[in-house]
């Protein structure tokens, strides 16, 4: 119950409201992504007098607000060791008659960290595991089956159940991790300058320029690769989904544009709208090829603002070892000024769809081979010859054996009906 004033009924009158205490506390932990007041007074007395992490972590389960409760969710996937604090996760309430809602969240969280552990390794650094998960006593499956998968529907089942309708709280949990690794790339990428050749540069061991003013990477970019924005999820663009017209224009402008030749690379989701295979997409994934990139990657950023539509520089060969000929099998899609534009290979494509395996990525790439754009044979060509490279050349903690189960569930969804 609140009082009419705002604050927590039976507060002291200068107390801040529940909630914004709630989101002073997670920023003052490194949680920054959730939108509220920012009282300097407030956020100074959280820093003299916080919370303990165990009275924290109770407060934000039982918060009405579900981004609130689901923070918890972030904030152990960051610092995991709170959850080794005693009594925390205690499986049944008080009164014997189900999951406390703090149990539920710590399992989650570790549902989520199995699930999306090399990601989170890639963006975090690599952490420990979520220690005193009750998956025993709340009769779950063990954090490591199937990656988390098997136990995030039971979990969701349990609540859907609990709350009596069909109500799926997975996209929920899933909005939290997605949220907490865009927050954690734009922190990196503030301390780390972007430049069209870090890619090449990093795999080649050059040189390269940071924010700092050093010209050599630090060993943790080496250690995790090429920084960029995960691929479970990305910070909230209100810039529209584009059409086949919209990357038609965008197009015919970019060739308007620039002056010498180059090749640029249609990619992903952005072949599927082109080829009449999906209606639209949320950007236009773009690869350049050219002797100097600089001035057709300066129009891309002109058009991005003047077009209003997300563009980004990113092709399978940033996840993905390519397969040896992919360039030849790019089809040519036609001339845009003094560009030659491409599908990128459709077996490349394909292939890093299965790496990144969400229900999106699985439709197009099987409505790729049902189509007869792709050839299942060829595309397991690629998948043998890459699969011995993934753990060598691709992206920092892709793991083999998971790449070749998710190709394997890819054969399954072809002999679906």
């Amino acid at each position: 119950m609140r009082a009419t004033d705002g604050h927590t009924a039976g507060a002291a009158p200068d107390e801040p409201p529940e909630l914004d205490r709630l989101i002073a506390e997670l920023r003052a932990r490194d949680i920054g992504y959730l939108s509220g007041a920012r009282d300097p007074a407030l956020a100074d007395a959280v820093a003299v007098a916080p919370w303990s992490s165990r009275r924290l972590l109770r407060r934000l389960a039982v918060s009405a607000e579900p981004r609130i409760r689901d923070a918890v969710i972030a904030l152990l996937l960051l610092r995991p060791a709170l959850a080794a604090l005693d009594s925390i996760t205690a499986w049944q309430d008080e009164a014997g008659s189900g999951a406390t809602p703090l149990a539920m969240l710590v399992m989650v969280a570790a549902y989520q960290q199995h699930r999306w552990r090399r990601r989170l390794d890639l963006v975090l650094g690599p952490t420990a595991w979520l220690a005193n998960a009750p998956w025993r006593a709340g009769r779950l499956p063990a954090p490591w089956l199937y990656h988390g998968e098997l136990g995030l529907r039971q979990l969701a089942h349990r609540e859907g159940v609990r709350r009596g309708r069909r109500f799926n709280d997975q996209a929920a949990w899933q909005r939290s991790v997605d949220l907490l690794l865009a927050q954690e790339w734009l922190r990196r990428r503030r301390d780390f300058a972007w430049t069209p050749w870090t890619a090449t540069a990093l795999r080649e061991g050059a040189p390269t320029r940071v924010a700092s003013g050093a010209t050599t990477p630090s060993p943790l970019i080496r250690a995790r690769g090429l920084p960029r924005t995960p691929r479970g999820g990305s910070a909230m663009s209100m810039r529209p989904p584009v059409d086949r017209g919209a990357i038609e224009v965008s197009l015919r402008r970019l060739g308007q544009e620039v002056q010498g030749p180059g090749r640029v690379y249609l990619v992903g989701g952005t072949t599927m709208v082109f080829e009449g295979y999906r209606a639209r997409t949320l950007h236009i994934d773009l690869v350049v090829e050219a002797e100097d990139p600089g001035p057709i990657l300066a129009a891309i950023r002109r058009l991005k603002d003047d077009l209003q539509v997300n563009v980004e520089i990113a092709g399978p060969g940033d996840f993905i070892p390519l397969p040896a000929g992919w360039r030849e099998r790019s089809r040519w899609i036609g001339r845009f000024g003094p560009l030659d534009v491409f599908h990128f290979d459709l077996a490349s494509v394909a292939l890093s769809k299965v790496e990144r395996g969400t229900e999106q990525d699985y439709e197009d790439a099987l409505a790729l081979i049902r189509q007869g754009a792709l050839d299942l044979d060829a595309l397991d060509a690629a998948f043998v010859e890459v699969l011995p490279r993934v753990e060598t050349e691709g992206l920092a903690g892709m793991d083999a054996e998971r790449f070749a189960a998710q190709y394997q569930v890819l054969h399954g969804l072809l002999g679906a009906p």
